[in-house]
C-alpha cells in the first residue's frame, strides 16, 4: 500500500480502524493456512421479488372507485394517469413515481379536484398512509441489488488521483474532469456502485479528457533551470495606476485586502513582467522580500474588518493571462504553498517552493487583508480627515484620496520590495512522465508492444492478458496505417487504454461455476479494493 501520507480524501480514522481489522484478520486466515476470505458470486442482476398483494388493497381500490376513476380510468386520463389498472406493489419504478404523485396530491389538498365530490378526511388519511407505506417499500426493494455484486467505475475524485499517480502528473491546475457531470452522493457517498452510472455524455467526455492527458504527458519538457529577478516597476491593476505611480514610483507592489471583494482593489498582486508565466511544468522556488505596514493603526479597527493582533500572511496562487486579467479572481487558484507570516517594518525574504503549469504566473495574496480596500480609502479621508497635514485635508474623490492616504495615512498593506522566481527545479530520482511510459529508452515502433503492455499493466491494476495487449496493437497497427507517425499512433492506443473498462472499472472476479458459492478476489483485485478504500487512488 501506499507509503506517503493520506491524501485529503483518505477515509475517516473510524473507517480506517475497520480495514486494519478486516486486513489482519486476513492475515490471521492467510498465516493459519485457512483458504483466503471469499464473497458470494454475483449471478445477473435481478430487482428482488415484490411481497405477495391484492391487485389493489381493501383500503385503496373503492377509494379509487368513488372519487378517482371517472377523471383516470377507461374512459378519461387526465394528466395521463389511468388508476383502474393500478397495482400494488408497483411493478416498476415509474409506476412507483406515479404512486408518489398521487400521494402528493392527496397530501396537498389537490384532489379530488374542488369540484368534485369530496371524501371523508379519515378517508384520505388513510389511503395516503397505505400508499406511502407502499412506496417505501418499493423504494427499498428498486434500490436493492439483492447481494449481487455491482460492476463500479470510478467516481470523478479517484479518476483524477489514479491519473496523478499513472503519469506522475500534479493537477492542482489541471484538471481534465471539469466537464464530468457530478457524482451522485448517497449517504454522503460517492462511491456507490450501483448510482456511479456511466452516461453516453460521460463516455465522450472520457475521451477528451484522455486526449488532455496524454497530449499533456508527452509535452512535458524540462528546459534549463533559470532565475528572473523583480524589484521595479510594479505596474499594478488601472484602479491603482495613477496613486501607485505618483506615490511610489511603483517601487513596490502592494497587497491591501483579501479576495472575495466585489470590487477588488490590492486583492492579488501579479508580476505584469512576468505575465507570460514559467516556460515548463514543474517545481519553482520564489523568495519575496516583503514587509508589513501599518498593522497598528490610529482607525477604528472595525472599519477593516481586521484584527489588529494577528500578524498579517502572504500566500500565493496561480494566474493565467489567457484566462482572465490578473488582478481579478480565475476559475483555477488554489493555494500553492502554505501561508506566511510577514514580519512588522522590517522587510525580511520569505521562500515557496511552488508547482507551476506552464504559462501561469505566482500572484501573491493577502488572506486576512482587509475586507474592501476600494472603500476605505474614502472613509479614512472623511473620519480621519483631522489626522492629515492641512494641504491634504481637501482631498475630494477616491482618485486622490488613494494618494492622499498612501501619502499621510496608514492603510494597512503588505509591501513587497523585490521577487526572485527559480526554476524549473528537478528531481533527478523521480522519472519523468514520458519514462513511466516508454521507460529509460527511446520510443522506438519495434517497442510499441512492450510499452503497451506495461503501460496496460499499470493502467488495469493487473497483469494484462494477451487478448487486451493485442487489441491495443490492432489499435496501434491500424493508426500506423492511416500515415499517423508511429509515436502518434502510440499517444492514440494509450488514450484508447484510457477510455477501457478496464481502467475506468474496478475488477471483478469471473463468475464461478454453478456447484460453487463463492468467487474469489485476486491478489491484484483485493490491492486495488484496499487501495481506493483508503488512498481513493491505484495501488503502488
Amino acid at each position: 500500500m501506499k507509503s506517503n501520507l493520506p491524501r485529503s480524501s483518505a477515509p475517516t480514522l473510524v473507517a480506517a480502524a475497520l480495514i486494519v481489522v478486516a486486513a489482519l484478520a486476513a492475515s490471521t486466515r492467510l498465516l493459519s493456512g485457512a483458504p483466503p476470505a471469499t464473497r458470494p458470486a454475483a449471478p445477473a442482476a435481478t430487482i428482488p421479488s415484490a411481497p405477495v398483494s391484492a391487485h389493489v388493497d381493501a383500503s385503496v381500490k373503492p377509494f379509487l372507485d368513488t372519487y378517482c376513476i371517472e377523471c383516470h380510468g377507461p374512459k378519461k386520463q387526465k394528466g395521463d394517469r389511468r388508476f383502474d389498472q393500478l397495482t400494488l406493489p408497483p411493478a416498476s419504478a415509474d409506476a412507483m413515481n406515479e404512486l408518489q404523485d398521487m400521494v402528493d396530491q392527496l397530501n396537498l389538498g389537490e384532489m379530488p379536484p374542488k369540484k368534485a365530490k369530496q371524501p371523508p378526511q379519515a378517508d384520505v388519511h388513510k389511503v395516503i398512509a397505505s400508499l406511502t407505506r407502499a412506496v417505501a417499500d418499493s423504494r427499498t426493494r428498486f434500490n436493492n441489488t439483492a447481494a449481487h455484486t455491482v460492476l463500479r467505475r470510478l467516481n470523478r475524485r479517484e479518476y483524477l488521483n489514479t491519473i496523478s499517480d499513472l503519469f506522475a502528473m500534479n493537477l492542482s491546475m489541471f484538471d481534465p474532469t471539469q466537464a464530468f457531470p457530478r457524482d451522485q452522493i448517497v449517504e454522503h457517498m460517492d462511491n456507490v456502485g450501483d448510482t456511479l452510472k456511466t452516461s453516453g455524455y460521460l463516455l465522450e467526455q472520457y475521451l477528451q479528457a484522455a486526449d488532455r492527458i496524454v497530449d499533456k504527458a508527452f509535452n512535458a519538457q524540462r528546459p534549463k533551470e533559470q532565475t528572473w529577478t523583480f524589484h521595479d516597476n510594479f505596474q499594478q491593476q488601472p484602479e491603482l495606476q495613477y496613486s501607485h505611480g505618483r506615490v511610489f514610483d511603483f517601487r513596490y507592489m502592494n497587497l491591501y485586502e483579501a479576495r472575495g471583494s466585489e470590487k477588488p482593489e490590492g486583492a492579488y498582486g501579479p508580476i505584469r513582467a512576468f505575465s507570460a508565466g514559467v516556460p515548463a511544468d514543474g517545481y519553482y522556488e520564489i523568495k519575496v522580500k516583503a514587509e508589513a505596514l501599518n498593522r497598528h493603526h490610529p482607525y477604528d479597527p472595525a472599519m477593516f474588518g481586521m484584527d489588529p493582533s494577528e500578524p498579517f500572511r502572504l500566500g500565493i496562487v496561480p494566474g493565467d493571462e489567457k484566462i482572465g486579467v490578473l488582478h481579478l479572481s480565475q476559475p483555477v487558484e488554489p493555494e500553492l504553498a502554505p501561508q506566511v507570516t510577514i514580519a512588522d517594518n522590517v522587510p525580511e525574504w520569505k521562500t515557496f517552493k511552488v508547482w507551476l503549469d506552464a504559462g501561469y504566473t505566482p500572484r501573491f495574496i493577502f488572506p486576512n487583508g482587509m475586507i474592501d480596500a476600494r472603500k476605505s480609502w474614502l472613509r479614512i479621508i472623511g473620519k480621519y480627515r483631522d489626522l492629515l497635514p492641512e494641504s491634504a485635508r481637501n482631498t475630494r474623490g477616491i482618485v486622490q484620496a488613494r494618494s492622499t492616504v498612501l501619502t499621510y495615512g496608514k492603510m494597512p498593506q503588505i509591501r513587497i520590495h523585490e521577487i526572485q522566481n527559480r526554476g524549473p527545479l528537478y528531481d533527478t530520482q523521480t522519472p519523468t512522465r514520458q519514462q513511466l511510459i516508454l521507460g529509460n529508452n527511446p520510443f522506438y515502433p519495434s517497442r510499441a508492444r512492450e510499452i503497451l503492455a506495461n503501460f496496460a499493466n499499470r493502467a488495469y491494476r493487473r497483469p494484462a492478458r494477451p487478448d487486451e495487449v493485442q487489441r491495443l496493437m490492432a489499435v496501434y497497427e491500424m493508426r500506423v496505417k492511416d500515415h499517423k507517425p508511429p509515436l502518434e499512433a502510440l499517444k492514440d492506443t494509450l488514450k484508447v487504454a484510457l477510455c477501457s473498462p478496464a481502467f475506468l472499472y474496478l475488477t471483478e472476479p469471473k463468475s464461478t461455476p454453478p456447484s460453487e458459492t463463492s468467487a474469489k478476489l485476486s491478489a491484484y483485485e483485493l490491492a486495488s479494493r484496499l487501495s481506493y478504500f483508503l488512498w481513493s487512488t491505484m495501488p503502488d
